[in-house]
């Protein structure tokens, strides 16, 4: 019998146009379908639950044919949702959501912010959605205890210029107390790490949408009984991407802003935050390469060569 107690996975950010760096995929959902078929094949092997940290869609009003796409093909789990997956980051609008569309089609269960959800025996799992920090637990003899959370965290190597020494792995030593294993989402860097006696898993993205991730691995964590994660390595041979100059690069990665700028049209006169805020916001939130920072700040009047 596997000693796989549940797979761990974040980032999955289903849409229904591929990413500029991806067009070149003959079918997109059939792309999108491959890495989700090989998580469903894991549950089964392992008889175990898959649990989800956030990010299932890339936006939180996704298009009638992803979310039919999702309703099909994505393995039945447990889940917290991301930014992506909430009006306008807001968890208080959540029922507004393609997340809960699932959710109410019990393709997902949802663990709500700061609770505990125990369907099995030997398993506690603490969900912390987008908004929500993680809290330590009280250890529980025999008992495997999971947290589940989508905030950024990040190690040498796998952050961006500027990123919150708060966020650093080892800055959550005190909030994952008493935890065995935790699984993190939103960075799509993935990594390993060990803080104070607990295993971290930042999931990272499970498909691989820009071109600066055209060598980068996606994997899912295994969380063994003993409380260890393991990373398994996702089948990649099919994945098709452009080739991209740099200048090209810069301009997926500015392109990709689009969802961002729709976000502030949609948001009322008396609502709107500072448009420079909102942009240096994002910037902070989101793996951007210094070089597209550049061009959008210098394109906003901020820094930058202005070319």
């Amino acid at each position: 019998m596997s000693d796989v107690r549940a797979i761990l996975v974040a980032d999955v950010h289903l849409q229904a146009k591929p990413p500029v760096a991806r067009s070149a995929e003959p079918d997109w959902f059939a792309a999108m379908a491959r890495p989700l078929a090989e998580l469903g094949g894991l549950a089964e092997k392992h008889s175990c639950p898959i649990f989800y940290a956030g990010d299932i869609f890339d936006r939180w009003d996704a298009r009638p044919e992803i979310v039919n796409f999702a309703l099909k093909y994505l393995p039945d789990g447990y889940a917290i949702p991301g930014q992506h997956d909430l009006p306008y980051h807001d968890y208080q609008e959540i029922k507004r959501s393609a997340y809960w569309t699932l959710v109410k089609a019990k393709k997902l269960i949802n663990i709500p912010p700061v609770a505990t959800c125990q369907d099995w025996p030997d398993l506690i799992i603490y969900g912390f959605p987008w908004g929500s920090q993680p809290r330590p637990a009280k250890p529980i003899k025999g008992i495997l205890q999971l947290a589940i959370v989508h905030g950024f965290i990040w190690q040498q190597g796998t952050g961006y210029p500027g990123a919150s020494v708060e966020a650093k792995v080892g800055a959550y030593r005190e909030r994952l107390q008493g935890y065995d294993a935790a699984a993190f989402g939103d960075n799509h860097k993935g990594f390993l790490a060990n803080v104070g006696g607990v295993a971290v898993f930042n999931c990272g993205g499970l498909m691989r949408r820009h071109t600066d991730e055209r060598d980068y691995q996606p994997g899912v964590g295994l969380l063994h009984a003993d409380g260890s994660i393991t990373r398994h390595y996702l089948d990649i041979t099919e994945d098709r991407f452009i080739e991209a100059t740099e200048a090209e690069e810069v301009v997926e990665q500015v392109l990709d802003m689009s969802a961002f700028v729709t976000g502030l049209r949609e948001l009322g006169a008396d609502d709107a935050l500072d448009f420079l805020l909102a942009v240096e916001r994002f910037l902070e939130g989101n793996e951007v390469s210094d070089r597209a920072q550049e061009i959008i700040l210098a394109a906003c009047g901020e820094g930058g060569s202005g070319d």
